[in-house]
């Protein structure tokens, strides 16, 4: 009588969880049915693609030809020679590096254009370290040492910072107009 009870109790416990796992699938089918509806329904959120294309933009672009190198629309571009490398035919020659007077006044739209150019990565994000532009409690220690000491870490590096910010065509007075930039709107 014992195996018999036992089989008995097996079946009727197999048979509820059975049901129990059915039930819950039902459960589950349902609520997707419902709420994918809903959602369909209401359409794409404006804010969740706004916060996912802020996530995924790009902190900076680059630049690969040179003002010069642009030909006009009935002119063909000249192909480059064989034995130039192709980074050569787009990148403009080094400008001479002749450090402005004292007194020169720095051009702060040349500076914001070189911040975009060489400055941005890094200075936008805070990468390695880097002061963030307009954050005055990272830059005032900077700028206490004064601005010949700006442009001499910024000409010729200082720490992960590459001289000239990576961009050694870029003249020594284009540097100090973008240290000026970054100083005036870190002030």
């Amino acid at each position: 009588m014992s195996a018999h009870n036992d089989a008995a109790f097996l079946r009727m416990f197999l048979l509820i969880l059975g049901s129990l796992v059915v039930f819950t699938v039902l459960i589950l089918i349902a609520a997707s049915t419902i709420t994918g509806s809903v959602e369909e329904a209401r359409g794409d959120d404006p804010r969740v693609r706004a916060a996912v294309a802020e996530r995924i933009r790009p902190i900076g672009a680059v630049n690969v030809a040179a003002p010069a190198a642009v030909a006009p629309a009935n002119e063909t571009p000249p192909a480059p020679s064989a034995e130039k490398p192709m980074a050569a035919a787009v990148v403009p020659a080094a400008a001479p590096a002749s450090p402005p007077s004292a007194g020169a006044a720095v051009d702060l739209a040349k500076g914001e254009s070189v911040y975009g150019m060489a400055c941005l990565a890094c200075h936008a994000t805070g990468a390695a370290g880097a002061p963030k532009l307009g954050d005055k409690a990272a830059w005032a220690p900077r700028i206490a040492q004064g601005m010949e000491v700006l442009h001499a870490s910024a000409i010729n590096g200082k720490g992960t910072m590459p001289a000239k910010g990576g961009r050694v065509d870029l003249s020594d007075a284009d540097i100090q107009s973008a240290v000026a930039y970054m100083v005036n709107a870190s002030e």
